[in-house]
């Protein structure tokens, strides 16, 4: 339930300690909302130096379908449980994940995209529409 997600207090040392294979960032924990959510999670990325995420998107795109096929619901409200919780609305469409709320930015990025020269026609033009 929504009060045993609160009231964890992992261990750093505990969780890594387990293997939680190649290519994962961490471990989300979520069960059934209260208060007007529809659920409430907790984010732990310790393997990337990261004990709690306060309000994470990337979770968000895990859960989101989940409970969404669970209460049979494409739009759910959800509460990020941590020292700085936070609401999160997501909308399930199809395979994307929308996530809609007030947001913080931390930090800017540019990436850069490899030369569409050498690959086929294609998949060139698969990349330009996503």
């Amino acid at each position: 339930m929504a009060e045993e997600v609160e009231a964890l207090a992992p261990s750093a040392s505990t969780l890594l300690g387990v293997d939680i294979g190649t290519g994962m960032l961490g471990v989300a924990v979520t069960a059934p909302g209260q208060h007007g959510a529809d659920f409430v999670s907790r984010f732990f990325a310790t393997w990337v130096g990261i004990p709690q995420d306060a309000v994470t998107g990337l979770a968000h795109t895990t859960l989101a379908p989940y409970w969404a096929r669970l209460l049979e619901r494409e739009r759910l409200r959800s509460r990020q449980l941590a020292a700085r919780a936070g609401d999160v609305t997501v909308e399930v469409r199809g395979e994307l994940v929308v996530l809609l709320g007030d947001a913080v930015t931390i930090g800017r990025s540019t990436m850069r995209v490899p030369s569409l020269e050498g690959i086929g026609a294609d998949e060139a033009e698969r990349i330009r529409a996503s």
